[in-house]
C-alpha cells in the first residue's frame, strides 16, 4: 500500500469504538422514527429497517420511496441523542491525525450535522479536514455502492489510487480496492472480519498511522 494523498476516514465505529454503544442507540431510533411518525409495529420497523440497508445501504432512501418524510424531521428525530454521552475526547487521535501525511476526509453515510458533533465530542478541529461527504454529497447513495464512491471522488477531485479508505464495513473495502483501486484498512475492533481486500487491518483508530507509514 503506497502512502497515499488523500485518506478516506469513515465516522462512525470508525472514528470512535463500535463498544461506545452509539450506533446501537441510533439504530434503535430509527425504529422508534418509523413507529412514532409512520404507524409500523416494532417488527415492521425492523423489517423495513433491514430491507432499506440491503436495497440503499441506508434507511433514509427507503423511508422517503415509501413515506411522505420530512427529511428535517427525520434527521432531528434520529440524533435527538446526547452523543457526549457515548463519545469522549480523544487528543492521542488529534495527533496522530495531525501526524499523517494527507489530505484527510470524513466520507460517512450519516449527515453532515451529525458528523460535526461526532468530531467535537472527540475533541477534533474540524479544520483538520479537508472535506466532509455526507449521503447528501452522493445524492442519498450510500457506500458500498460504487456510486457513492464515485460521488466522492468527483467532490474531493481524486483518483481512486490516490486514496487510503479507513472504514469498519468489509463490504466498503472491498469495492474501494476491487472497483477503485484504493489502499484500504479495516477498522475491526473484535478482530473477527475476514477481509482479503484490506491491506491492513486495526483494532482501534489510533493504530492508523502505523498501518499507512508500516516501520
Amino acid at each position: 500500500m503506497r502512502a497515499p494523498r488523500y485518506v478516506l476516514l469513515d465516522v462512525d465505529n470508525t472514528l470512535y469504538p463500535k463498544s461506545s454503544g452509539l450506533d446501537k442507540v441510533l439504530r434503535r431510533r430509527i425504529i422508534e422514527y418509523l413507529m412514532d411518525r409512520h404507524g409500523l409495529t416494532a417488527e415492521e420497523a425492523e423489517g423495513a429497517r433491514a430491507r432499506y440497508i440491503k436495497e440503499y445501504g441506508l434507511s433514509l432512501p427507503g423511508i422517503i420511496n415509501d413515506f411522505d418524510t420530512d427529511v428535517v424531521d427525520y434527521m432531528r428525530f434520529i440524533h435527538d441523542v446526547d452523543i457526549e454521552e457515548y463519545i469522549k475526547p480523544n487528543p492521542e487521535l488529534c495527533d496522530m491525525l495531525d501526524a499523517i501525511d494527507a489530505e484527510k476526509v470524513l466520507y460517512t453515510n450519516s449527515s453532515e450535522q451529525h458528523t460535526r458533533r461526532v468530531i467535537s465530542a472527540l475533541g477534533l478541529n474540524i479544520s483538520a479536514f479537508g472535506h466532509i461527504v455526507d449521503f447528501r454529497s452522493t445524492g442519498y447513495i450510500a457506500k458500498p455502492f460504487p456510486e457513492s464512491f464515485e460521488a466522492m471522488l468527483g467532490i474531493i477531485g481524486a483518483k481512486g489510487e490516490e486514496c487510503v479508505m479507513v472504514d469498519d464495513m468489509p463490504k466498503t473495502i472491498i469495492v474501494a480496492k476491487q472497483a477503485f483501486g484504493m489502499g484500504t484498512v479495516l477498522v475491526d475492533e473484535d478482530d473477527v472480519a475476514c477481509c482479503t481486500e484490506a491491506d491492513r487491518k486495526i483494532k482501534r483508530i489510533g493504530e492508523l498511522k502505523q498501518a499507512i507509514y508500516p516501520v
